[in-house]
């Protein structure tokens, strides 16, 4: 049985005044005072966004940036998981040898790495320019809390990703994500559509600009939220840098009526009890 937490989707900038892009270094940091700021806030969970060492760098110097798990990143994200007592989602390029991985570490709140998540559906630009390896597991993970899974940008257009990690037990889905052309009504609904398909939290962390930047619409949109199971939207960072914060028991069912007229209950028991897998043997052809 889960029990309540203080969810955080932290939104570092990546432009700031006058309209300069910032390095690596800097976002890097920003990041990480935000993340003070969740813990100093409470946050029982924090979710960066995805290539948070990397991001607004070169497609052919992606790899200069990958670090390995454990790194000196992960030991400072370590660090202050393990001050404030909070897990928190690591997303990064990660090196194994030759290989980069988009990963997202999952950091437990005594600092220790639970386990990594890969993206398992690679843009062309990162298969193709970058060099990036697929994933080919989605793995949920056992938090103090909750069950907690991860899908990464380019894997929430894929509502199979999603379901699987309902299907393994995912109370909540970490989203971390630099999509910047989809637009904020697509997100929107993007987000929305993988909560209410699966009866799961989803929390979405990308990037925004910051609080001193005048924002306009060919900038990042930000849009790190936490949505609810039936799609409404708990908490949202909005256009700019910054934290956003849900409360969510997890120790309480999604009640939803299994039909119209039909008895109230646990919604994520009834869609595992009225799925036909039997028919979906479309979807491996």
């Amino acid at each position: 049985m889960g029990q309540p937490a203080l969810v955080a989707c932290v939104q570092p900038p990546y432009l700031g005044a006058p309209s300069r892009l910032l390095d690596p270094d800097e976002i890097v940091d920003a990041a990480l005072e935000l993340l003070v700021r969740a813990g100093s806030r409470g946050a029982d969970i924090a979710s960066l966004p995805e290539y948070v060492n990397a991001m607004n760098w070169d497609h052919e110097a992606v790899r200069a940036r990958a670090e390995s798990v454990p790194g000196p990143l992960t030991e400072k994200v370590g660090a202050l998981a393990r001050e404030y007592g909070m897990a928190v989602v690591l997303p990064m390029v990660e090196c194994r040898g030759e290989a980069l991985y988009n990963s997202a570490v999952l950091i437990g709140p005594e600092g220790g790495i639970i386990g990594v998540a890969e993206k398992t559906h690679l843009t062309r630009i990162e298969r193709e320019e970058i060099g990036v390896t697929p994933g080919s597991d989605c793995p949920v993970f056992e938090l103090p809390w909750c069950r907690a899974g991860v899908m990464i940008s380019y894997d929430g257009h894929f509502p199979e990703v999603a379901r699987i990690l309902a299907l393994r037990g995912a109370e909540i889905i970490f989203f971390p994500s630099l999509q910047r052309r989809l637009g904020e009504r697509k997100c929107a609904i993007q987000v929305a559509a993988r909560a209410m398909d699966n009866a799961v939290y989803v929390a979405r962390s990308s990037y925004a600009v910051a609080p001193d930047v005048v924002w306009t619409p060919d900038m990042m949109y930000g849009l790190s939220c936490v949505v609810g199971p039936h799609g409404d939207t708990l908490a949202s960072c909005g256009r700019y840098a910054g934290v956003c914060y849900a409360e969510i028991d997890f120790s309480q069912p999604v009640l939803q009526e299994r039909s119209a007229g039909d008895e109230v209950g646990d919604l994520r028991r009834f869609i595992r009890e009225d799925r036909r897998p039997e028919v979906y043997g479309g979807l491996m052809e």
